[in-house]
C-alpha cells in the first residue's frame, strides 16, 4: 500500500546515514521495470513454496536442488536447529542431537559476532553459510566437497582462491576459534559438514591422527639423531617457543 512505502521510505532516510562520500536515493519500482526485482521476487516465491506452510509446494525438495547452484546461505528465524526441513528417525545412528545442537550453535554463534571486515573473514563467514545452509536445508549427511565450498567462495572475488588458502586460511583459522567441522579425504564422502554424529567427528579425528603421528615421529626421529651426534649438546627443540613440542615428544621417551 502507498501508505506502507511512505512509512518504510522514511524509516531507511531517518536510519540510513550517509558518510561524506556516499548518500543514497530510495525510491520503489515495479518488477515489470526492474530485471532484478524480478529475480529477487522468482527466488523468495520459490522459497516460500519450500518453507511456507501455506504455499509449500510438493516438489519443494526439486526446487531447492535448483536454486542450489545460485545460493549460499539462508536465514532462518527463529534461529532453531530443531526447525529441520527434515525429521531424523530415533533409530538413525548418523544423527545426534546433542552434537547437531552444539554444532549448529556454534556456527551461528560465530557469525553472530562476526562482520567480515577482511576478505579472509568474509571467506571464513561465507563457507560458515554454505555449511549450514546444506545442515537446515539439504542433507545433514552430506559432506561438501572442497570444490564446490571454492566455487562458491570465488564468486566477486578480485583474486583466485586455491585449496591451501582455503584449508589454512578458512577452515583451519575457524577451527581455531572452536567450531567443529567435520571432515573426511578418502570413500565415497569427501569434504566439509558440521556434525552432526560420533561417526562425523571419528572422522575428523582420524584425519589428524593420520597426519599428526607420523610428523611427530619424524622430528622425533630427527631429534634424537641431532642428540646422538652431538652427544647431546644439541636439542633441536630447547628454544622456548617448542616447549609444548619438547614436552609431547619427552612423553614419548617416558613410555
Amino acid at each position: 500500500s502507498n501508505d506502507f512505502m511512505l512509512g518504510f521510505k522514511k524509516y531507511v532516510e531517518a536510519n540510513h546515514i550517509p558518510d561524506l562520500f556516499f548518500g543514497s536515493e530510495f525510491r520503489f519500482q515495479g518488477s515489470p521495470n526492474s530485471v532484478l526485482i524480478q529475480v529477487a521476487d522468482f527466488i523468495a516465491g520459490t522459497l516460500g513454496r519450500c518453507y511456507d506452510e501455506l504455499k509449500k509446494s510438493p516438489k519443494h525438495i526439486e526446487f531447492l536442488e535448483i536454486l542450489k547452484p545460485k545460493i549460499t546461505s539462508l536465514n532462518f528465524f527463529p534461529k532453531d536447529v530443531r526447525n529441520l526441513d527434515y525429521e531424523p528417525s530415533t533409530d538413525d545412528k548418523e544423527y545426534d542431537n546433542t552434537i547437531a545442537e552444539l554444532s549448529y550453535n556454534l556456527a551461528n554463534n560465530f557469525l553472530d559476532k562476526n562482520k567480515g571486515i577482511s576478505q579472509e573473514e568474509k571467506d571464513q563467514i561465507n563457507c560458515l553459510k554454505l555449511l549450514l545452509l546444506y545442515f537446515k536445508a539439504y542433507d545433514y549427511k552430506k559432506y561438501v566437497s572442497t570444490k564446490e565450498i571454492i566455487n562458491h567462495l570465488r564468486v566477486d572475488r578480485e583474486k583466485p582462491i586455491n585449496e591451501q588458502y582455503f584449508r589454512s586460511k578458512v577452515v583451519a583459522k575457524l577451527r581455531d576459534e572452536g567450531l567443529i567441522i567435520a571432515s573426511k579425504s578418502s570413500g565415497d564422502k569427501k569434504g566439509y559438514k558440521l556434525p552432526t554424529s560420533v561417526e562425523d567427528l571419528y572422522y575428523f579425528v582420524n584425519h589428524g591422527n593420520s597426519m599428526i603421528i607420523p610428523m611427530l615421529a619424524r622430528l622425533k626421529r630427527c631429534r634424537d639423531t641431532i642428540k646422538l651426534a652431538t652427544q647431546n649438546q644439541t636439542d633441536i627443540l630447547e628454544k622456548i617457543e617448542y616447549e609444548q613440542l619438547r614436552t609431547i615428544l619427552d612423553a614419548w621417551d617416558k613410555q
